[in-house]
């Protein structure tokens, strides 16, 4: 017996399944073409599939500077590696180079928050454990600042009348970390450098004033009692040296660290395998950007307690002690 009604499809459900097919292509012919439209527009869609696929295994994608610092120095010593093998002459981009091994990104620290630390009313940060985040800043050190210093060499050397490329290289000779104050210079063989430096840039009192902050941080010992501050120096040589570059920097015209060096990241970049959407972070929060600030504020703390130690003891009524007549 036949049973026709078996063989009966409605309308309706037969052509709801190649709807639904044109549909989706349609709508992802239009997504692929609005990401098309946008700079980073592809890697973005290629990270949002990567972590919806391979994330359920892998995790989802961390960017360059919220990794450890450790990892961040292994990424860029590859990156580095690859993109001067192909470019070995190019200056900006062996500075880029330099710049990105300078330090790490400051996206991990917030790994290292204290156990039970949270944001407070008046507070902008939570409690921080600045010894772990100083070893774990290092770390990338350790592996990444002999190569930074060669690679800012080479730059200047291959460009040697950009003085931007003088600059930074000087600049690269001092740590800048709000959770480190570490006097001594990243090259044992700094003096020479900012000599050398100088030369190529002789009106610019940059070079006189970084000389000046590690002459001085590393002869002197600021003391405070009874909530007064004064100096001990343990190497008056030095001490006179400090002092001597400090004058001769203000008698130059002007004082810059220059401002090619997110200019050289940004270039460098656009030569890795980095996605387009950590550029901006890893341009933006280079430390050596805050560098001009930070050596003002060093060298002119300096000669504020200087000058605070000669007027107390003028107000003492020792006058100037004999081992610093000189250093006035």
């Amino acid at each position: 017996m036949n049973r026709p009604f078996l063989r009966l499809k409605h309308p309706i459900s037969a052509g709801i399944w190649p709807c639904a097919l044109v549909l989706v292509v349609c709508l992802s012919a239009r997504l692929f073409w609005r990401a098309t439209q946008m700079e980073s527009g592809m890697g973005a869609l290629g990270l949002q599939w990567r972590d919806a696929t391979l994330g359920w295994v892998l995790g989802a994608y961390e960017p360059i500077d919220s990794r450890e610092p450790a990892e961040q120095a292994e990424y860029w010593l590859r990156e580095v590696d690859r993109v001067l093998e192909a470019h070995p002459n190019d200056a900006a981009l062996t500075m880029g180079a330099a710049l990105v091994l300078d330090s790490p990104g400051e996206g991990f620290v917030w790994r290292y928050r204290k156990l039970g630390s949270t944001l407070t009313p008046g507070r902008v940060l939570p409690d921080l454990d600045v010894l772990a985040i100083r070893r774990a800043k290092d770390a990338f050190r350790r592996q990444c600042h002999r190569r930074c210093l060669e690679l800012a060499a080479t730059a200047a050397r291959l460009d040697p009348t950009n003085v931007q490329w003088w600059r930074l290289y000087a600049v690269l000779l001092y740590r800048r970390s709000w959770y480190c104050d570490d006097a001594t210079p990243c090259d044992p063989d700094w003096l020479s450098t900012l000599d050398e430096c100088a030369r190529h840039d002789p009106d610019n009192a940059l070079y006189d004033y970084l000389a000046a902050r590690f002459c001085w941080r590393a002869a002197a010992e600021v003391v405070v009692s009874d909530a007064k501050r004064g100096l001990v120096i343990k190497d008056a040589e030095k001490f006179r040296q400090a002092i001597r570059r400090f004058e001769q920097g203000k008698a130059k015209p002007y004082f810059s660290v220059g401002d090619a060096d997110s200019a050289a990241v940004a270039d460098f970049l656009t030569h890795t395998r980095t996605p387009l959407r950590d550029h901006e972070c890893i341009v933006n929060r280079r430390p050596i950007t805050r560098a001009g600030a930070l050596l003002l504020l060093d060298v002119t703390s300096c000669q504020d307690i200087r000058g605070e130690d000669i007027h107390a003891r003028f107000r003492r009524g020792t006058g100037v002690m004999p081992r610093e007549r000189a250093f006035v």
